[in-house]
């Protein structure tokens, strides 16, 4: 075989392990956002509430919010999203540290980064990018022994 062949081999089994991953993670991605969806929906609307309505400081509401929401989180992502038979003992812990990283950034975002946005808009900014850096830890780290 040429070295040209060999490199047209490779490329072609990579394209090809590249679009398994692909169609593997989309039926993942797909729950990941319906249950998303529905947590983030709570935790906005809580977060506005508080806000808004309660008078607490936005850095408040946030975390309080984010607190009410993590038990729901953590019962779909374990049983709906990832499917996941490992231990709570085991994954539990991970899911906590995950949500305290993302909670203190997403705290420390709504009280050092102003956007000239109304508030509603920031909150539902911020909960997408931290949607996705709670995907990426929950499939890497936290849910690692899927069904």
């Amino acid at each position: 075989m040429s070295d040209n062949q060999y490199k047209e081999e490779n490329r072609f089994l990579i394209y090809l392990n590249i679009l398994n991953h692909s169609s593997a993670i989309m039926p993942l991605l797909i729950r990941y956002s319906i249950s998303g969806f529905f947590v983030g929906i709570f935790y906005v609307f809580l977060g506005y509430a508080l806000s808004a309505w309660v008078g607490f400081n936005i850095p408040i509401s946030v975390t309080l919010s984010y607190v009410a929401t993590t038990p729901i989180a953590f019962a779909l992502q374990k049983k709906f999203t990832f499917k996941s038979n490992d231990a709570l003992i085991t994954e539990l812990p991970r899911f906590i540290v995950v949500g305290i990283f993302l909670l203190a950034l997403s705290t420390a975002a709504h009280k050092y980064v102003i956007l000239p946005i109304p508030l509603i808009i920031q909150l539902f900014i911020f909960w997408l990018i931290s949607s996705i850096l709670n995907f990426l830890g929950y499939k890497f780290w936290v849910f690692t022994r899927i069904k």
